[in-house]
Order: C-alpha cells, then structure tokens, then sequence
C-alpha cells in the first residue's frame, strides 16, 4: 500500500480511548460518559463531554469533524476518519469511509474501538475481535481467542489476549507485527511501531518505523500511552505525562498537571485533566490543538435537581419553587459558570411559568449557584410535564430541568366523628386572607327562551331586551328583567283650534212705504225729497262658522332606551341608549349627548368568600413496590501467594439478579480498581444471577484500600469500597 506520509497518528488505541474511561466520576445523565474523553486523529481532534456529545476540530477535507448526535461513552480518531461507541457497545462512524472503515458490522456489540490509518478494528462484547475497512494486507483479518484491547495502525494491528500476551496481524515488513513476549496491559500502534506498558509499568517498543522514538523511550512506571507520527506520550502513575521522540512542532513539550488519558495525532497531542479539562500541544497547520473554548473548560460544570411541585388543584397557582443551579468545578480550576436567560418548553409549558431568573447573566466561580424560581397552575387533570432549559458555557451548551405536577380536584373525604369538645385555646392568629373568589356567572344571549349555561349564569335575551338569572340549581328563572325603558308618556293636548272666520252679512230690512203725493200746489219749487224710511230690523245672527281644523298633532315621546351588544367598547346607538359589553360583563349608559360614558357598571357579582376547609381525605392506597436496591458489597480478592501465581490476583464478584439488566441472566461489565487517584487494574466481567464471577487481577495488589467500579451494559455504575489486608 502506497505511503502517503513519511509517519501517521497513534490510532487512538486502548490507552488513550477505551482506558481513558475513568470510573467514578458523576455522570450526569443515563446515557452519560464514565469520564470525558479525547481522541486525536491525523490533523483534527474530538472530544465528548460527561452528557457523551462529542465535538471535532481541524482537518475537515474528508467530514472528519462532523461528529453525529449520538451520545458516546468513548472515541477513537484514525487518520481521516473517527468512531465512538454508544452505552450498548454499538459503534458509530465518520469522517473519510474509503474501503468501508466507517461501516461497523451490523448487529456487533463492541466493548472497544480502535481506528487505524485504513480500517477499524474493536473488541467484541464475547472478548472476540472483529475489524471493518481496507484488508490489502490483510489487517482486517484478526485472529480467533479472547481479548481484552485491541490497537489499530497504519497497516497493521495488535491486541492483547486475557494471558497479557500480544498478538499481531497485517503488514510486517518493518517488524511492526513481530511484538515482544511477555504480560502487558496497554498498547498503542503508529506507522511501523508500536509500544506497549509491560504489567510492571515499563514501555518497550518494537518495529522500524520510527528509530527516534524506539531509541529515547523514557524510564519510570506507566499506566496508558499513544503513537503518533514521529513522537510517542504516555501517562505515569502519578498522572504527570513524559513525552519523547520528534519536536519539530513543539508535540513532546507537554503541560504540568495531573492526567487520565493521552492522545497523539501526526504532529500534535491531547490529553485529559483529571478536572475533565481538554488541553492540546504540537501542530497547529489546521487548528487541531485549538481547543473549543467550552471544550478547554471544566466538562464538570453544573447541576440542578428536577422539581416536581406534587399535587395541584386545576386553575389554582402553587407554591413557588426554586431551582438551583450549582457551579460543580473543583475549585483550584478556577472554572466560572456563566448562565443564560432560562426558557421552558414541552407538552404543558403553558401551565408553568418562570417567576424570577437569579442566574442569567451572572458568572458563578466553583461552589457558587444562584436560583431560578418557578410555579405551576394546571389547565388539566393528570400529569403535567415541561422542561426548563438554562443556557450554559459548557460544551453540552445547556443543562435541561425536568417540571413535573398532577393536575387534580381534590375530593372531600367522609366527614369523621364528632370529637369530645375540647377546652377553649387561645384566639388563635388572624387567618390568611381567603383566596381569590369563584369567578362569577358567564352572561349568555339568544333569541329564545334562556337554555344551556351552568348555576350562576345570565340570560340576556336580545329579542325582547329581557335579562334572566342566576341560574340555580340547573333550573333557569321563568321570568326576567327587562333592560328596556318604560313607554314614554302620552304627549300633551293640542292647541285650540283658531276662531272661525266672521259669519255672513244679514239681508238688508224690507224698504218703508213711499209717502202720500202732495197736493199739487203751485207752481211752486220742487217739494223736498221725502225722508228716508227707517232702518229696516237687525237682520238674524247668521249660522255658526264651520268647526276650525284640529290643531296639530303633539310631539312623540321618548322612546325607552336600548340595550345594544358586544365585545368591544361601546359604540353606535342613540343617546339614553345602553351598551352591554360581553366579554367583560360591564354594562356602559345611558349614552348622553352623542357620548358614551368611559367606564361601567360590572354585573358580575362579587368574589365569594372562602370555601370552609374540606374534611381530611382518606389514607391514601399504599405506594407501588420500591424498586431494587444496590448490589451488596461482598466483593473480596484472593491473592495467591504461590511461586507461580506471585502477580495474580481473583476478584470475585458476588451472585446478583441485576435488575437493572432486564430479563437477561447475564451481562459483560466492565470494572476498574482505583487506589487513591491511579486506576491499578481494570477489565471485563461476565456477571451472572445464579452464581459468583470471577476475573483475575494482575498487578498483584497490595495492602490498603482500594475503589472498585462496575459499569452495566445498561450504563448504569456501582461503586464500593474493597481493603486488602
């Protein structure tokens, strides 16, 4: 196979990936990492968090970062491509998928990963190994038996057998597959080399890869290690990290402090505080040592319970609730915690509401915490649930708070006997004031007789202007009032009539008889006229002048006033009208010069005084069956003294029905034994319900005590205390 560079990366092998799982440190979910993890691959690096999200930086030709969603309890990077493997031991890939090094098999549990220059090899959760991608000389092609780690190279990969002896398969054309015999314990590959930590703590390297790291090994007892391109880092039992070989790019000059895994790429290094804290060295060509800042930090950064606020009546608020936020660093890290502004969501988000955030914004140094207070009023029966998520600087980038509550009525349980009456105490303190009243009766409207609505409601009849109610007792009032006016009164009597026009001239009286003829007399002068005849009589008063015309009719009353309708303010009608607003129950008018009056009258009747207390209720049913308790700490280790068996030990696990495994009669665990702050011994159990399990424990352990930690298929950890006398 044609070389593309003159050396690769360490391929993440058991000592810096699957070893780097630490136990005892909180987890903080169920799908969580024992212990955060680093892996460094050719030019990137990735690393997860205790919630197992895992986050990639540098090199991005081949998708190399584009680390999936999937919570990872370990990871392993190669030269372009990079795995993790879930809590159920299945394998996840990505990143540069040539020759099918990032397809696992399907349906493989596997208890470690170890990606190489071209493929993948892990060991199976049987202790089998299997290996997936480039097979051009033959490196995917593992050979049968137990094993407990397993390390992929650039052509080439190794293991270690249950006996402590290794294994090698592929390419061997610099001796890289010829390994030195004897007990080892960790193991990683480069390109053409490979080292490995003897059962004593000593490093010993084979393979003509790389003389300048075969030729500088350093001295002193190691507990993991990792192969890059030209140079090599190992941890030692103190938690300080030695590393030698080539420094073109500063990838040996590591940091002081104390550490749980190392991690080398073709030119850079990474390693894991034991605080969770991520820090790299080396090349920089593609920013693969510049460490994510929420990375760079503490990932054991904060914790809040969840809050459950019990049992609440529908539509009554609770009592208010305080969530804590703590900052969890260890305080000589000097890791501040810098909150966001909270939000809720969920199925009844609505029913919950944040009544004070004490922690957006503020920056807490270890210890310190700040409260969130919030309450809860249900809008139904049974169970109500939300969540409360608090923006964080953490690589997770929030922390998520389960709410929780049950929506009920509270029933009155039977009244209980009349107790002895008791001497008269003492006026005892003035009562809290009585909550807030039933809401008062809905006011309906229709055409027709009142129908439907519930006691206390109003009928308002918009026909007839009638308003019927309360409603008691399911019955509605035969008869209502009317928000009509009274009929105006009747309007004022007409003027008279004007007088008659004056009656006709009577007839003239009859002429007088003409006097008697004169004697004739002499010639004389003309006799005078005659006098006129009297006057005749009055003549009869003429008839009666026709009736006058009837005087105009008299103005129309005011008419009663109307009650208009409607879920704005009022608007429309004449003046003495009334407006009755729906919506708010508030009856406006009269309207008076063209305006209606600004504020009403509320028919909605005054809040009731508080209910009596209910009896108390009765006892309720006893609770479900608690669930299982912890595995006993009957573990004991036999060392046997004899001349052949001088560094063996048996850890004998005690016979338990792990509930927590399901309806499985045995599970593959994996078990760390911690003294002090140094893991001395580490595994794979198969635990069983129907007897002991025993695995033997190399080194020899000494007196003192010791710290034994189980990790469950399930993700689930137990921890106890052993002491070897």
């Amino acid at each position: 196979m044609p070389r593309r560079h003159s050396s690769l990366v360490n391929q993440i092998t058991v000592a810096s990936l699957a070893v780097a799982i630490i136990m005892g440190l909180t987890a903080t979910s169920a799908f969580a990492s024992s212990a955060p993890v680093a892996a460094a691959g050719g030019y990137f690096t990735c690393a997860s968090d205790l919630t197992g999200k895992a986050t990639c930086w540098g090199r991005t030709d081949k998708a190399q970062t584009s680390a999936p969603s999937t919570k990872f309890t370990s990871l392993t990077a190669g030269y372009s491509h990079a795995c993790g493997l879930t809590v159920a031991g299945l394998a996840g890939c990505w990143g540069d998928s040539t020759a099918g090094r990032t397809i696992p098999p399907a349906g493989v549990s596997f208890a470690e990963l170890s990606a190489g220059g071209a493929n993948t090899c892990g060991v199976a959760a049987d202790g089998t190994l299997s290996c997936f991608g480039d097979n051009t000389v033959k490196q995917s092609t593992p050979p049968a038996g137990q094993f407990d780690h397993v390390a992929s190279g650039f052509d080439n990969a190794c293991a270690i057998g249950v006996d402590r002896s290794i294994s090698c398969w592929g390419d061997n054309a610099r001796g890289q597959s010829t390994p030195p015999a004897g007990a080892f314990t960790a193991i990683a590959l480069g390109d053409g080399i490979g080292c490995a930590v003897r059962s004593l703590g000593s490093i010993a390297c084979w393979g003509t890869g790389s003389s300048v790291i075969s030729s500088t090994i350093p001295s002193g007892r190691f507990t993991v290690l990792s192969v890059g391109g030209d140079h090599a880092c190992a941890v030692r039992t103190d938690g300080a990290i030695s590393c030698w070989g080539g420094n073109a790019y500063g990838q040996t000059a590591a940091p002081s402090g104390t550490f749980t895994s190392i991690t080398t790429g073709i030119a850079h290094s990474c390693a894991v505080r034991v605080s969770g804290a991520v820090a790299c060295w080396g090349g920089n060509a593609y920013g693969q040592k510049t460490v994510p800042v929420a990375a760079a930090s503490t990932l054991v950064a904060a914790d809040a319970d969840p809050v459950d606020f019990g049992d609440v009546t529908i539509s009554r608020r609770s009592a208010a609730l305080s969530i804590t936020l703590t900052n969890r660093s260890p305080s000589f890290l000097l890791e501040t915690l810098q909150p966001g502004t909270s939000t809720l969501s969920g199925s009844a988000a609505a029913d919950f509401t944040i009544l004070s955030d004490g922690c957006s914004g503020k920056t807490l140094a270890p210890g310190q915490a700040c409260a969130i207070r919030v309450q809860m009023t249900p809008s139904a029966l049974g169970n109500r649930a939300a969540s409360l998520s608090i923006p964080l600087n953490t690589l997770a980038g929030s922390l998520s708070v389960p709410l929780s509550a049950v929506g009920m009525i509270a029933p009155t349980g039977p009244t209980g006997a009349t107790g002895a009456t008791g001497a008269t105490g003492a006026t005892g303190a003035t009562g809290a004031t009585g909550g807030k009243g039933a809401t008062g009766g809905t006011i309906l409207s229709g055409t027709t007789a009142p129908t439907g609505g519930s006691d206390g409601d109003w009928f308002f009849r918009s026909d007839t202007g009638v308003l019927y109610g309360p409603k008691a007792r399911g019955v509605w009032p035969s008869t209502g009032t009317s928000l009509v006016g009274d009929k105006g009164d009747k309007g004022d009597k007409g003027a008279t009539g004007a007088t008659g026009g004056k009656g006709a001239t009577g007839d003239t009286g009859a002429t007088g008889a003409t006097g008697g003829k004169g004697a004739t007399g002499a010639a004389g002068a003309k006799g005078d006229t005659g006098a006129t005849g009297a006057t005749g009589g009055k003549g009869a008063t003429g008839a009666a002048g026709a009736k006058g015309d009837t005087g105009d009719k008299g103005a129309k009353g005011v008419s009663g006033s109307v009650m208009l309708t409607g879920t704005t303010a009022p608007t429309g009608g004449v003046d003495g009208d009334y407006f009755f607003r729906t919506d708010t129950k508030v009856i406006y008018g009269p309207k008076v010069g063209g305006a209606w009056p600004s504020a009403g009258t509320s028919i909605v009747g005054d809040a009731g005084a508080k209910g009596a207390k209910g009896d108390t209720g009765a006892t309720g049913a006893p609770g479900p069956k608690g669930d299982t308790g912890a595995p006993g700490t009957g573990s004991k280790v036999i060392c046997k003294n004899t001349a052949a068996a001088k560094s063996k030990c048996a850890l004998y696990f005690p016979s338990y029905a792990w509930a927590v495994e399901g309806s499985k009669a045995a599970s593959v665990a994996a078990f760390a034994v911690r003294h002090g702050s140094h893991i001395v011994a580490r595994g794979r159990v198969r635990l069983s319900n129907s007897r002991q399990a025993k695995v033997s424990v190399r080194p020899r352990l000494r007196r003192g005590t010791y710290s034994v930690t189980v990790r469950l298929a399930s993700g689930q950890r137990i921890v106890w205390s052993m002491k070897i006398k």
